[in-house]
């Protein structure tokens, strides 16, 4: 398990910001752009990569102080059953993964060649999109979602909005890796 101050460090990286500028104290509110949406889905990413359980968002948002992020980390608790386990048992939905899968790939490479962003060769579905040992900005994550966004609409006919309030409210990031947003993605075609 991470000290208070590796945590401390990996938030400060993972708002871009130099650590040493932090302590427990430092209210959010208080950091401006550094804790702005694209911050959050990072942090949350983040919280997701080094909890040992599923963090509700809303304990993310809604947290006031350094502080209250490290204590989501540093706290234990049970772990959360993902949603992987349904798509697995049935057909269409494992189809439907797969091709959402292709899709995310392929945006991932149109934004790493519009950004001149080295990929690794083998991209897996455990590839990071967020935090931990991705290799994407916050601006290529943005880049990513409305491309993803565009095309599920073409492929499945369904307008999508990946950055929102429910995404925000859920207990375990969708944008950790490949496969995770492949399953928030599959929940829409339910």
């Amino acid at each position: 398990m991470l000290s208070r101050q590796e945590i401390l460090e990996v938030l400060g990286e993972a708002m871009e910001i130099n650590s040493a500028n932090l302590t427990e104290e430092t209210p959010l509110e208080a950091l401006g752009d550094a804790w702005d949406s694209v911050s959050r889905l990072s942090v949350i990413s983040m919280i997701d990569s080094y909890a040992n359980r599923d963090i509700p968002v809303n304990a993310i948002v809604e947290s006031k102080t350094i502080k209250d992020l490290i204590n989501l980390i540093a706290t234990s608790d049970n772990q959360i059953i993902s949603s992987q386990t349904m798509i697995k048992g049935n057909d269409v939905l494992h189809r439907n993964k797969e091709e959402v899968v292709k899709i995310i790939k392929k945006s991932l490479k149109e934004v790493a060649e519009k950004s001149n962003l080295n990929l690794p060769e083998n991209i897996d579905d455990e590839t990071r999109i967020l935090g931990g040992n991705s290799p994407f900005d916050s601006m290529q994550v943005v880049n990513l979602i409305v491309i993803v966004e565009e095309e599920i609409t073409d492929r499945f006919n369904l307008d999508i909005i990946l950055a929102n309030e429910h995404t925000m409210s859920q207990s375990s990031s969708p944008f950790k890796t490949i496969s995770t947003l492949a399953d928030y993605i599959v929940g829409y075609l339910l």
